[in-house]
This record gives C-alpha cells, sequence and structure tokens, in this order.
C-alpha cells in the first residue's frame, strides 16, 4: 500500500470514530487534571501558603545556622546539629568559663577540703 492511502484510510477511520475519540481525549484530560488538582492541594499547608520542595538531601551544600543565622557550607555542621561547629565551639567555651574551678566554690556542709 502507498502511503497516501494508509493515510486517507487512517483520516476516514478518524471520522468514523470521532466521537469516541474525542471522548477517550476528555477522560484522559479529565484524569489528568484531577491529578494536577490534588497535588497542588496536597502541597498546600491548610492555610493557602504552598509548602516549599525540600531539596533532595543529596544535594544540599549549604545550611544556616540557627545561633549565627549564616549560610555556611555543610561541612561547617556536625551531624544532626543546626549550630555550626563556630558557635558551638564559643558556647562551649563561654560555659566552662561561667563554671567555677573547683578550688573556688564554696565547700558543702560538712565536707572538710584539705588545706
Amino acid at each position: 500500500m502507498a502511503a497516501g492511502a494508509i493515510e486517507e484510510q487512517v483520516k476516514a477511520l478518524v471520522e468514523l470514530h470521532r466521537p469516541e475519540l474525542q471522548q477517550l481525549v476528555d477522560q484522559a484530560l479529565e484524569a489528568e487534571l484531577a491529578r494536577l488538582v490534588d497535588e497542588r492541594i496536597a502541597a498546600r499547608n491548610g492555610n493557602g501558603h504552598v509548602r516549599p520542595e525540600p531539596p533532595p538531601a543529596d544535594s544540599v551544600t549549604a545550611k544556616v545556622c540557627t545561633a549565627c543565622h549564616r549560610s555556611l557550607p555543610v561541612a561547617a555542621f556536625e551531624t544532626g546539629r543546626g549550630k555550626c561547629r563556630e558557635c558551638r565551639r564559643s558556647e562551649r567555651n563561654r560555659e566552662r568559663r561561667s563554671t567555677p574551678v573547683e578550688a573556688d566554690r564554696p565547700a558543702e556542709p560538712g565536707i572538710v577540703t584539705p588545706a
């Protein structure tokens, strides 16, 4: 068969079954539209704002420190921590400086400290 003859047959079959084809296209379009609406509704957080998509775990290259609010490379943070290493270190140093040394602490009642 020649290409032109096949094309004419396809056109004739499409014209013959146009209502059924249109109905199938409409059904597919409605299903796709319903899926998109469901996705959009699922992405909202209840007050109409769209939740941002979190980046994939392997693509995160920077984090924001919860103490100094700087955006730093992930390497500046310990695993599972929100504060950068520098802020954690300075916090620990402040705590150490504010904690009295054993000799500076007052003796508890009933305990004799050697002189």
